[in-house]
């Protein structure tokens, strides 16, 4: 696959994996400078999503993408257990103090 990024470079290698982010881990990479005149053979390079400006593939492995059936992800019902101790829900929290009912929160009854 041929990744173009967005300071002009380009990576060409073969997909290791990829992420949620678009990060992506190429192997067996060929770099090519902004020019096209400088290329560097690396052994695997990583890639940041937000610093990929294009993508290529060859057309089989878009077709196979194509082909596959999205999974579905099954969720399977929790059963919660009821809150003991400390951590019940039923106040404000640790540190905190219930709000005032009456009055400026923090003055002073002069």
């Amino acid at each position: 696959m041929l990744v173009e990024v967005k300071s002009g470079e380009t990576f060409n290698g073969t997909l290791e994996s990829c992420d949620r982010f678009m990060n992506l881990k190429l192997t067996d990479v060929i770099r090519t400078s902004k020019e096209g005149n400088r290329f560097e053979k690396m052994a695997s390079v990583f890639l940041r999503g937000n610093s990929v400006k294009y993508i290529r593939m060859v057309d089989q492995v878009l077709q196979k993408a194509q082909e596959e059936k999205p999974r579905k992800e099954v969720k399977e019902a929790t059963v919660q257990k009821p809150k003991r101790g400390r951590d019940k829900g039923d106040g404000p929290g640790r540190g905190k103090s219930a709000p005032s009912r009456g009055g400026r929160r923090g003055a002073r009854g002069h």
